[in-house]
């Protein structure tokens, strides 16, 4: 929808007018710049001179540029999943082959919503890549590289500040679980590598004093990602705000049904990812060992989001005004259904969600202990939340992230099942946004979207 504003924004920059700004655009020039850049190159290969009109800042030739970047995605995509799941070391315990981690990079990259942008111009997908490749840069310590990677995360979207505090405590956790923070024999094991969930309360307490304890040593490490965060806060507070532009429909909300509706819509989308009816019985068996925890946290969950459905559902304008795209049926037939009590019929679907999530990150090769659990939660909420309208472009990024570390049932059959339904709901998709265009009252053309 937002499509464009993008490309007339980037065409501006093809006439040399970079302080030119359109109001109704809310992200900063990343995708912009980026696009400028290559079509710059190709001019100046081609010899010819760039401006709106020329065929290097078309339509066409921006929605390229966008397909490259989904390539660029996928190389990073690679090289993270390498590195998390231990192909890069193959004498590691429980280190994946390379064709299993090509088969998840294929799963990653046809998720719906995502696979949907890479043929237009939008910030989706340049967005990811610099959040993939920051959190990359992380984990094999090139702290100041991380950094650069999250300057251009942010330039393509403000939210992803959050990602890199993310990165920033994903290293901090790395260095208390390998005790290098808090040395004390007298500890068990469990303090620093949490197995139960009652265990996290100690954990937690003793990480927090263990980063108190070592506040110049993280600096000394961390400080180009603590001097970005600084400077997103300080342009914000000098921008009045987050959003560049039409702040009015941007505002900032509580709207904690967000991370209900990504729970829902990424089980729904992803079923076929670990729940093959091997692995599915498998937790389930695991979980009637444990039916009394299980049972408590169900019903903990269900409260939590039942008291968020119930409390703190926003309905935003753009949600019931534009038809053209899916979670406008979404909201009106189903979860606005039954006289307005859909949404709480749903709320065993996001439990559900949020359960097959868990269990897929607990059972991930990638070292995803309870403390980094809690820590991607945290991050997901805070990039969700203050967004009021619901979108399916928003769970992009957390998908990609939370999912990089959870396997995709390569071994029995879940990662050729996750594809053949990724391609399947793309097939169908594409279809109808290509061959089934409607005509809107005032005559105009529309398209179904997601």
């Amino acid at each position: 929808m937002d499509e464009i504003f993008h490309v007339r924004q980037a065409q501006a920059y093809c006439d040399g007018k970079f302080y030119d700004w359109d109001p109704k655009i809310t992200t900063p020039p990343g995708l912009y710049l980026v696009a400028y850049t290559i079509a710059r190159i190709l001019a100046l290969v081609f010899g010819q001179k760039l401006s709106s009109s020329s065929i290097f800042c078309s339509l066409q030739a921006l929605r390229w540029y966008n397909t490259l970047l989904s390539a660029v995605c996928m190389v990073v995509t690679l090289a993270l999943l390498r590195r998390l799941h231990g192909v890069d070391k193959p004498s590691k315990p429980n280190s994946r082959s390379p064709s299993d981690v090509v088969v998840h990079a294929l799963c990653l990259s046809f998720f719906p919503p995502y696979f949907f942008c890479c043929s237009l111009f939008y910030t989706d997908v340049g967005s990811t890549a610099a959040v993939l490749l920051m959190i990359l840069l992380c984990r094999r310590g090139f702290v100041v590289g991380c950094s650069i990677a999250g300057a251009v995360a942010i330039l393509f979207r403000q939210t992803n500040a959050v990602w890199v505090c993310f990165a920033a405590l994903d290293r901090v956790v790395s260095h208390f679980e390998k005790g290098t923070l808090l040395r004390r024999a007298d500890l068990p094991a469990h303090v620093y590598q949490p197995v139960r969930l009652k265990h996290i309360p100690f954990t937690t307490y003793h990480f927090a004093i263990a980063v108190f304890t070592n506040i110049p040593s993280l600096l000394l490490e961390l400080w180009s990602l603590v001097a970005l965060v600084v400077a997103f806060i300080l342009a914000v507070y000098f921008n009045g705000g987050v959003a560049l532009g039409d702040r009015d429909n941007h505002v900032l909300a509580l709207h904690l049904p967000q991370v209900c509706y990504f729970l829902g819509s990424t089980l729904m989308l992803q079923v076929s990812w670990g729940l093959t009816l091997r692995h599915a019985l498998s937790i389930l068996t695991r979980s009637l060992r444990e039916a009394a925890w299980c049972g408590v946290g169900f019903a903990v969950a269900g409260s939590l989001a039942a008291v968020a459905v119930w409390k703190f559902t926003i309905v935003h304008p753009f949600l019931l005004a534009d038809n053209r795209h899916y979670t406008f049926y979404i909201w009106r037939k189903l979860l606005n259904g039954l006289g307005g009590r859909g949404k709480y019929v749903a709320i065993p679907l996001y439990v559900v969600g949020l359960w097959a999530m868990q269990e897929q990150l607990s059972s991930s090769r990638a070292g995803m202990s309870r403390l980094r659990q809690l820590l991607l939660a945290g991050a997901i909420t805070v990039v969700l939340v203050p967004s009021p309208l619901m979108e399916f472009r928003y769970y992009v990024t957390p998908f990609f992230v939370v999912y990089s570390y959870c396997i995709p049932g390569c071994a029995h059959g879940g990662g050729v099942a996750q594809l053949a339904q990724s391609l399947m709901i793309n097939i169908l998709v594409l279809g109808v946004f290509l061959f089934k265009p409607y005509q809107w009252p005032d005559g105009s053309s529309a398209r179904f979207m997601w």
